[in-house]
C-alpha cells in the first residue's frame, strides 16, 4: 500500500513538473523522425512545426460574392524545404484558378495554421488535436510570387521532393511558385497561453 502511494505522488509530481508524458530526449537532429523541441524553447519548436509537416489551412480575405470580405479557409500543400535542410519560409505550388489564389490577388494577406497533430508524435502521446501539448502554430504575413531564379529552383524542387505528385500536376492550369513572407508568428505548444515568437528569434533557431 506505501509503495502504491509512493508511486501515485511520484507520478502526480511528474504531471506537475514535467508533463504528461515527459519530453522525449530531443537530439537536435532536426529529423522528422526525433521528438518535438522542449515547449519552453519556442522558436525552435515553431520551426520544427514547419519543417515537420507538409499541408496546412490558409485563411484568406474571401471574394466570393455570397461571403465577400468574410474569412474563408483552405488547405494548402507545402514544405519550407527539403528533408535536413528547412529555411522556416513555407513554399507553395498553386494555380490561380484555385479560389483562394483569387482572393490572395486581391488581398495578398493571409494566416497560416498548421498542428502537430499531423505528425506522429500527439497521435502516439494519445493527445486530442486542442490539448495545448500537441503544438498548434499560425503564421501571418503576405504570400507573393517567388520571382528570384535560384529561389524558385530550390522551393521548386523541395516541393517536388515532399510532393511528388506535384510533378504531375496539369501544366495547363499554370501551377506556379508562391511563399509566405512572415511578419507575425503565434504559437501554441503547452499550458498557460500561446505566444508571439519574434522573427528574429525564429528564423536564428538552430536547426
Amino acid at each position: 500500500m506505501n509503495s502504491f502511494i509512493f508511486v501515485a505522488k511520484f507520478c502526480l509530481f511528474s504531471l506537475v513538473t514535467c508533463g504528461i508524458p515527459a519530453q522525449k530526449i530531443y537530439n537536435e537532429r532536426w529529423s522528422l523522425k526525433d521528438s518535438p523541441p522542449p515547449h519552453q524553447e519556442k522558436a525552435k519548436t515553431a520551426r520544427y512545426l514547419v519543417h515537420a509537416t507538409l499541408w496546412a489551412v490558409v485563411a484568406t480575405t474571401s471574394t466570393l460574392k455570397e461571403i465577400a470580405g468574410r474569412p474563408f479557409s483552405n488547405v494548402f500543400s507545402f514544405c519550407d524545404g527539403p528533408i535536413g535542410n528547412g529555411t522556416g519560409i513555407p513554399y507553395f505550388y498553386v494555380t490561380e484558378l484555385d479560389i483562394s489564389m483569387q482572393d490572395v490577388m486581391t488581398n495578398p494577406i493571409v494566416s497560416f495554421t498548421l498542428s502537430e497533430m499531423e505528425t506522429q508524435y500527439c497521435g502516439d502521446q494519445d493527445f486530442d488535436p486542442e490539448d495545448p501539448r500537441c503544438a498548434r502554430l499560425t503564421l501571418s504575413g503576405k504570400m507573393v510570387n517567388v520571382t528570384n531564379s535560384e529561389e524558385r529552383a530550390f522551393a521548386l524542387a523541395s516541393l517536388f521532393k515532399r510532393h511528388p505528385v506535384m510533378k504531375y500536376w496539369p501544366s495547363s492550369h499554370d501551377f506556379h511558385v508562391t511563399k509566405l513572407e512572415i511578419d507575425m508568428i503565434w504559437l501554441l505548444d503547452y499550458f498557460g497561453g500561446g505566444s508571439v515568437v519574434p522573427l528574429e528569434d525564429y528564423f536564428a533557431a538552430n536547426m
